[in-house]
């Protein structure tokens, strides 16, 4: 049994040499031994006195009955040598050596016995043939059983340290589970700040000096966090066979290299590296959903330390909550994409329900819906501001607008109405009975109002025209303050609103022509029935002068 040390020394090693240094005076001998079984030797953990050419603290003997020690403790029973001299030779010839050595002469030892096993012995010495006493016999025993004790007490004291220690680690494993977890559910759509929980964890508890996370894209992994001293990996990490991290990808099992900087044949790419950074030990652990590899968590050491079998698992549990974390964030990415489409799609259904409800109370005034399409055109848009124009054949007039500058306001008063030019987007859509959909009117070599759109602050335009029977009629145009395209949506969006503004404007000439049509047949009617009022009042006065003739 080898005595438990801490910071190179035993903790019980004060009390051994107190108890040996107690045992040699108080049993009146020249010398005294602590002897601990390890395996099938004696090993010496405690000494008074100095004998000339004899084991030292940490050196041992065969555990035998050749030896009075080694006796004692295969027999379990105190031994008591008289003469050592007359007794080597024939029962203790393992202890020949010392007598001749040290001159020794009258031995006594006793087992030290924990839980009926004996775990070493304690022995004191004479160099002259003294038999010791039954006092002193029992003396050294008592001894022994307080070594035995002191021998318990630290082994339970490591085992409770050891246990504490477990617990601690445990405890602080699950604390930087569950703070990433935190994390995770505090920063649904982000998944940076997990990850750099996530790898500063992972350094942390698995003893690396720094940690990395690296997401497959193409034939690399792209490096997205990194945490500890050490200068991160490349920014991509091949996929082959000669890198840990790629290896752990193709192989999908973690790769483990004591000492990368020597594995310069299994490890070409990874070795290379290794020297030019001066890490050595290195763990890659796989990123795993449904099978496929996402990405890699890396490990590394500046010492040729493997990483344990506990530092691996735990290094698993981490890349199972990064594995985690990636889906959450695509689920709710997803999720938040497909509600603001149905919200888009929902806003358009009702706008366009709206205007569609203003075309069937306004049947005979086009100017409600107008002005319902330029707002609902800004709004849907994401548009600065929007307007609404009518081409009569020859000229371009503004009939509607929504949120206009008061200074673009102004000068499109002035402007308007226009024949339809080329430097003008809404007279582009009408010329060209195309949609102009211009991301940067800076950008834009047949547009000659830069300054104007500086003054008024616009940079994209959207113009789309409207159509009856493929002859344009007007066209609504809409602009924004950034910079970009609009989107598919949008443009359709415009298309439709367009084309309720063309059926607007179609019921309301209908209906115009109708009431015209209507007045003349009222007018019509009216004269017919006065004329056939008329040939009756005829009618009935020669019926008058018929009967006067007759008397006559």
């Amino acid at each position: 049994m080898k005595p438990p040390r801490r910071g190179g020394k035993t903790d019980v090693e004060p009390i051994l040499k107190a108890i040996v240094r107690t045992a040699a005076r108080l049993c009146d001998a020249s010398y005294a031994h602590l002897h601990l079984v390890d395996g099938a030797r004696l090993s010496i953990a405690a000494k008074h006195g100095r004998l000339p050419r004899t084991l030292s603290i940490g050196e041992s003997l065969p555990l035998t009955r050749g030896s009075v020690a080694g006796r004692a403790v295969v027999e379990r029973r105190t031994v008591h040598v008289r003469d050592l001299k007359v007794a080597a030779k024939s029962q203790y010839p393992d202890a020949a050596a010392l007598h001749r050595a040290a001159g020794l002469r009258t031995m006594l030892a006793t087992p030290l016995v924990e839980d009926g096993r004996a775990i070493g012995a304690l022995v004191v010495l004479r160099t002259t043939v003294r038999p010791f006493t039954s006092h002193q016999i029992d003396l050294l025993k008592t001894f022994a059983e307080q070594a035995a004790i002191a021998l318990e007490n630290a082994r339970l004291s490591r085992e409770l340290e050891a246990r504490n220690s477990e617990l601690s680690e445990a405890l602080e494993q699950q604390t930087a589970t569950g703070e990433i977890l935190s994390v995770i559910s505090s920063s649904p759509t982000d998944i940076q700040p997990v990850l750099a929980a996530v790898v500063a964890s992972a350094a942390r508890f698995c003893g690396a000096y720094d940690a990395s996370i690296g997401l497959r894209e193409g034939d690399g992994l792209r490096v997205v966090a990194h945490h500890g001293p050490i200068p991160a990996p490349v920014i991509s990490i091949p996929i082959v066979q000669g890198s840990v991290g790629g290896r752990s990808v193709l192989e999908r099992r973690p790769v483990q290299v004591a000492d990368l900087q020597t594995e310069t044949e299994e490890f070409p790419e990874g070795s290379a590296f290794a020297r030019s950074v001066g890490h050595r030990a290195t763990l890659s652990v796989p990123l795993l959903r449904e099978g496929e590899v996402t990405g890699v968590i890396l490990l590394r050491r500046l010492e040729p330390e493997p990483f344990t079998d506990r530092q691996i698992a735990l290094l698993q549990t981490f890349a199972d909550q990064a594995v985690i974390a990636i889906e959450n964030v695509q689920l709710f990415t997803e999720l938040g994409s497909r509600n603001r489409d149905l919200t888009e799609a929902l806003e358009q259904q009702t706008a366009t329900a709206e205007i569609l409800g203003v075309i069937s109370s306004s049947p005979t005034d086009v100017q409600p819906v107008l002005d319902a399409v330029a707002e609902n055109s800004a709004r849907l848009c994401g548009a600065l501001f929007s307007s609404v124009y009518l081409f009569d054949g020859e000229l371009i007039d503004m009939r509607a607008q929504f949120n206009y500058p008061p200074l673009a306001l102004a000068r499109s008063r002035q402007f308007f109405p226009t024949p339809p030019h080329r430097q003008l987007f809404t007279g582009r859509a009408i010329l060209d009975r195309a949609v102009i959909h211009v991301p940067d009117v800076q950008g834009d070599p047949e547009f000659a109002g830069q300054d104007f759109a500086r003054e008024v602050d616009f940079r994209s335009v959207l113009s789309v025209p409207m159509l009856r029977d493929d002859h344009p009629i007007g066209a609504i145009t809409v602009w924004r303050a950034e910079v970009g395209p609009f989107t598919d949506r949008q443009i359709a969006l415009l298309q439709t609103f367009a084309d309720q503004a063309v059926i607007a404007i179609e019921n309301v000439r209908l209906f115009t022509e109708l009431q015209a049509r209507n007045g003349e047949l009222t007018e019509a009617l009216e004269q017919q029935t006065a004329t056939s009022e008329i040939l009756r009042v005829i009618s009935g006065s020669q019926r008058t002068l018929s009967r006067c003739s007759t008397r006559s």
